[in-house]
């Protein structure tokens, strides 16, 4: 079942597209802020464990849960107890300005988001939008699922294998930026600009400045 009945009356039944964009792996680089936490619990509590390079991305998602080369006692701590930090020191991507920038030409964006219950309760992920990104409107921001963020849009981008499955597999359009836990999935696959210029390529792209979208232009 969809979820667009919650979107402004305004996109329903017309031909704007709804695009879902991520937020970690997509505009926020999550990983390497769950990293330099990571390896500072272990200095603080001077724990025999290996730190991770910080130059080094997982090779696969379940990494961040634990999985080798980071511990699980660690990880789980970070997440029951010094999530808060991540999301005070994580830093936007680069090219994720001029990513949201030509987005936004190409239809209405929703930024969908799967977090555990504290950080959506806490309002970390918020606060951090309203930080670094001012124009985010918290009326675009949805938490979901990951798995069902496809009811939420009919253009899907993220990093997540499995969201991108599920999406696919649901006749959703699939984009994902290109890391090294991903490169087997449905869809299109590449850099934030590559995806710009192929999703312009799909929509037959027109510029429209009067599409709405989860920026606010004021």
């Amino acid at each position: 079942m969809s979820h667009l009945d919650k979107l402004p009356q305004s996109l329903i039944g017309n031909d704007i597209p709804i695009i879902g964009c991520d937020i970690d792996g997509v505009i926020r680089n999550f990983t390497l802020a769950f990293t330099i936490i990571y390896n500072r619990i272990i200095k603080e509590d001077h724990l025999k464990l290996p730190k991770i390079d910080l130059k080094r991305e997982p090779t696969t998602w379940e990494e961040l849960a634990g999985e080798p080369p980071y511990n699980k006692e660690v990880t789980q701590k970070l997440w029951n107890e010094r999530i808060r930090e991540v999301f005070e020191i994580a830093e936007p991507y680069p090219e994720a300005r001029e990513f949201l920038r030509e987005l936004r030409k190409l239809g209405h964006i929703n930024f969908v988001t799967n977090q555990p219950s504290h950080v959506e309760k806490e309002g970390y992920n918020d606060n951090w939008c309203s930080k670094h990104w001012r124009l985010i409107r918290r009326d675009s921001i949805f938490y979901s699922k990951g798995e069902e963020k496809w009811k939420l849009c009919n253009i899907l981008i993220d990093d997540s294998p499995h969201n991108i499955q599920a999406a696919f597999k649901n006749k959703i359009k699939t984009f994902t930026i290109s890391h090294k836990y991903n490169k087997n999935v449905p869809g299109f696959r590449g850099t934030w600009k590559q995806i710009i210029i192929e999703l312009k390529k799909q929509l037959n792209h027109k510029e429209n400045e009067n599409a709405t979208d989860g920026i606010s232009r004021v």
